[in-house]
């Protein structure tokens, strides 16, 4: 198998893994992967098809970061990820105090590169973005969310279904729906 073949096996493969997210962007937030949450895996994945990685820091004007991924059968055999880096600047506060110390710097630059360049190379994709682009093309509620608001029987059941679809619909989508069930349900709270 060629290096494209294998890569792709391994995307496959990885796609079907339970991985779980780690990270936690408190301030935006959100989660992520941190490497430590897939790394393990796709070393294993890796090895099971004959592949290795291989990262680089290419200084320079315009520093770029490159994650080659090998076919250990047929070294020759290469796919490049490259992408320009950014400085990172760990714990430094909007008003310019605090922060890390450089080597500190180096490292988390390091670590995220390694990260984004392995989920470009593996087509990961972060589910929050995933259901943030679906959520903002969604042109229509699902027969089964509807369903759902249409079974409510009290407000307070029909308020904790719409903090769940609310985040999976526009509010402009939704809200028409929700209005039309609770004022129906106080009708018949009001009897």
């Amino acid at each position: 198998m060629n290096v494209y073949q294998k890569l792709q096996k391994v995307r496959v493969e990885l796609q079907d893994k339970e991985l779980k997210k780690t990270g936690r962007n408190t301030y935006s937030n959100f989660t992520y992967y941190e490497l430590a949450d897939f790394l393990p895996m796709v070393n294993v994945l890796f090895n099971k098809h004959g592949l290795v990685s291989k990262f680089d820091i290419k200084p320079g004007k315009h520093e770029k970061a490159i994650l080659t991924v090998i076919n250990a059968d047929e070294p020759s055999e290469q796919i490049k990820f490259i992408s320009p880096t950014a400085e990172v600047e760990i714990g430094r506060k909007k008003d310019g105090t605090g922060g890390a110390e450089p080597i500190q710097n180096l490292g988390g630059k390091i670590t995220y590169m390694r990260r984004y360049l392995l989920m470009t190379a593996l087509e990961m994709v972060e589910s929050d973005l995933v259901e943030r682009i679906k959520k903002e093309t969604t042109t229509e509620v699902d027969e089964a969310d509807v369903k759902k608001i249409k079974a409510c029987k009290d407000i307070k059941e029909l308020t904790l279904l719409y903090g769940k679809l609310d985040k999976k619909y526009k509010t402009a989508l939704i809200r028409p729906l929700f209005s039309e069930k609770k004022a129906e349900l106080e009708i018949i709270k009001e009897k």
